[in-house]
């Protein structure tokens, strides 16, 4: 099949997606928007020229047009419902799928109410749409996406490479962690994500547990956001029991995991965040935002621990829990591993999707 995308292509997760195609044997094209950058080994990048603010947006419908005229692909699949997804159904081209993301179902439509015309019109226009939790899915049906044309799907975890028995002394070696345990997160340092609560929380974690660390492992940021951050952890006399980690490839992310006895996210508002599946198919324990979509995978006591997202003392009580839990540990462990076998294996999921396309390119040919 000729596979055509649009979506965000310095994303891990887009760049995930399209070179899982590139693997079944199609040919796999995607659009991106002016000054996004991305090396894909066989993936055509097509980049939409710029313009003046008041006109980028047909600017971009019309180079985006003219791409779908020139390659003809069988199916077009926008990843994040805004600004993406939104030039996907502007470009009129059919069958159209788009995948939510989170923020942009959960967040972006309500900065304005064009926005939620916008993306309301896109959920209805769209051939199909994919959620990754069903909280996420009936998100959308209230946004106005037809619920026959929905379906929930993972971005999946490569259950080969992700996995609880990796040698992980030469990492921890190189950050200079020492025997204790550590916590790991690895979220943007954005807002959203609430650092700073996670570190307000580490003085009483370190008073518990004095050898324990806090590795914050991050790509994207906030500089104002960042820095706050940094004069926090100073602020608090955190010292090396805090560690900032910027230099990290995907493929040295399973190492990070494996490492982790304690997975940390707090984040206000959620789907399910890839991250954490990852974290469960390698043995950390989740330690997670009581929200709905990750309810769906984590049950507090039970496979990991659940906590407001911003507060700090109920968040300290649950890490030092999740630390100290002793035989329980290797019970959620192993529940956590199958449950990520069975729900979201990445070969597994991109199955499943190329069945759709193949479908949904089947059905627009017989019309």
């Amino acid at each position: 099949m000729k596979l055509c995308f649009i979506g965000p292509a310095e994303s891990t997760h887009t760049q995930r997606w399209l070179q899982a195609f590139v693997a079944r044997g199609h040919q796999v094209h995607l659009a991106t928007l002016p000054g996004e950058k991305a090396n894909l080994e066989g993936v055509t990048l097509h980049p939409l020229s710029d313009g003046p603010p008041k006109l980028r947006f047909v600017r971009w419908t019309l180079g985006l047009r003219r791409i779908l005229t020139e390659i003809r692909p069988d199916v077009l699949h926008a990843h994040y419902l805004t600004r993406y997804g939104w030039l996907a159904g502007a470009s009129g081209f059919r069958p159209l799928v788009v995948s939510a993301w989170g923020t942009d179902a959960y967040i972006d439509p309500q900065r304005s109410r064009l926005a939620r015309l916008a993306t309301g019109w896109l959920l209805r226009r769209a051939d199909h749409t994919i959620a990754d939790a069903e909280d996420l899915r009936q998100r959308l049906v209230t946004l106005g996406a037809p619920s026959p044309r929905l379906s929930i799907a993972q971005w999946g975890v490569d259950t080969q490479q992700f996995r609880p028995d990796l040698d992980t002394t030469a990492l921890r070696a190189r950050l200079n962690l020492g025997p204790g345990p550590i916590i790991l997160s690895t979220r943007g340092l954005l807002p959203n994500y609430n650092q700073d609560i996670i570190l307000q929380a580490m003085p009483a974690v370190v008073k518990a547990i004095p050898q324990a660390h806090l590795v914050i492992k991050y790509n994207t940021y906030d500089p104002a956001y960042r820095d706050a951050l940094l004069a926090q952890s100073v602020a608090l006399g955190l010292g090396s029991a805090v560690q900032f980690v910027t230099a990290a490839a995907y493929n040295e992310m399973a190492a990070y995991y494996a490492l982790a006895d304690a997975f940390v996210s707090i984040a206000s508002s959620d789907s399910t965040p890839v991250s954490l599946l990852e974290a469960m198919a390698c043995g950390a324990i989740p330690v997670m935002s009581d929200l709905p979509a990750i309810r769906e995978w984590v049950t507090h006591g039970q496979t990991g621990f659940l906590t407001p997202p911003r507060d700090s003392a109920a968040l300290a009580h649950v890490l030092i829990q999740a630390l100290t839990a002793g035989s329980w540990r290797a019970q959620a462990q192993t529940a956590n591993r199958q449950i990520i076998e069975a729900r979201a294996d990445h070969q597994r999921e991109m199955a499943r999707i190329e069945q759709l396309y193949i479908s949904l390119a089947q059905g627009h040919a017989r019309r």
